[in-house]
């Protein structure tokens, strides 16, 4: 757990944390907590006030209650994944209905904690999130240069994964004459009618069988 520990703090430096809860006591011990394991931190007592920091400060993690005053813990979760969909986000609550764990994972969430949560658990949820946030960037800035070698080329290129163009250069855009991929998909929602089927990657310039002779 130590481990964990030390490779969180090394890292959170260019990272941000929100903590909210309404409860004062608890809040205030889960202050000290996270504190021996977060260097960014920043907390709120209630998810309106949640959503307040968080629009503001954009943190990468954030750790709430569910039951809160105001907008509770899934109405906040559901305005910030609006707004940013990578952000992880950790639930500590004291109710273990399956309902509400239907509800966590429809919205996205990265884990679902019991109160009270042992700090083994939270550690190893906390590193997970770190680690699965590096691994965002990683394919981000992979994607990115990605693309900017694809805009260098003269001819249209376009990436596509189950039917949808993931990917495409300028030179694609500027031939249906759209401005992003967004774009694209609204005016051409049948990708397939624009494009030839060719069953073979390579031509083959080998003679069939029942053509020889």
């Amino acid at each position: 757990m130590n481990e964990k520990i030390k490779y969180i703090k090394r890292v959170s430096s260019d990272l941000a944390l929100l903590y909210v809860e309404d409860n004062t006591g608890l809040h205030k011990n889960m202050l000290a907590l996270l504190g021996r394991i977060f260097d960014n931190l920043i907390s709120a007592k209630d998810g309106e006030e949640g959503y307040s920091l968080f629009s503001r400060v954009k943190p990468k993690i954030v750790i709430t209650d569910i039951n809160m005053p105001k907008i509770n813990g899934f109405e906040m979760i559901q305005k910030i994944k609006s707004a940013q969909p990578n952000t992880k986000i950790i639930i500590l609550s004291a109710y273990n209905e399956s309902e509400q764990l239907y509800k966590a994972i429809e919205l996205g969430v990265f884990r679902y904690l019991h109160k009270p949560a042992k700090v083994q658990d939270l550690v190893d949820a906390i590193y997970k999130a770190v680690i699965a946030i590096e691994e965002d960037e990683n394919r981000q800035l992979f994607f990115n240069q990605l693309q900017t070698i694809v805009n260098y080329q003269t001819n249209l290129v376009v990436m596509i994964e189950k039917k949808n163009i993931i990917l495409s250069n300028q030179c694609f855009l500027d031939f249906f004459g759209v401005d992003d991929l967004q774009s694209f998909h609204n005016m051409y929602s049948d990708i397939d009618s624009l494009l030839l089927e060719h069953k073979e990657f390579l031509y083959t310039a080998v003679t069939p069988p029942e053509k020889a002779g």
